[in-house]
């Protein structure tokens, strides 16, 4: 009975990784066409942020969709674990 239960927090955990890693996937590699606009980092935005306080808030995004990317997998590793431990036991 321990193994069943073993196996299905896994199999939980699995499956909770996964939806987590659909919504915060990990970062792909830009391939964007074309040439942007350079601005200078105190000009003003259309919402009335320059455009230094925009590259902070985009770096933040950035920086939690990595965190929360790699805890996802951490998450399908341990499932993986305690499914690979419920079969030994």
């Amino acid at each position: 009975m321990c193994s069943q239960i073993i196996n299905s927090i896994g199999l939980v955990l699995d499956i909770v990784g996964a939806v987590i890693l659909f919504f915060f996937g990990p970062p792909q590699p830009s391939f964007d066409k074309g040439v942007g606009i350079l601005v200078e980092d105190a000009t003003r935005l259309s919402d009335g942020r320059t455009a230094a306080e925009h590259d902070q808030d985009m770096d933040r995004a950035k920086a939690k969709y990595a965190l929360i990317s790699r805890l996802a997998v951490a998450i399908i590793a341990i499932g993986f674990v305690l499914q690979l431990v419920a079969l030994w036991l």
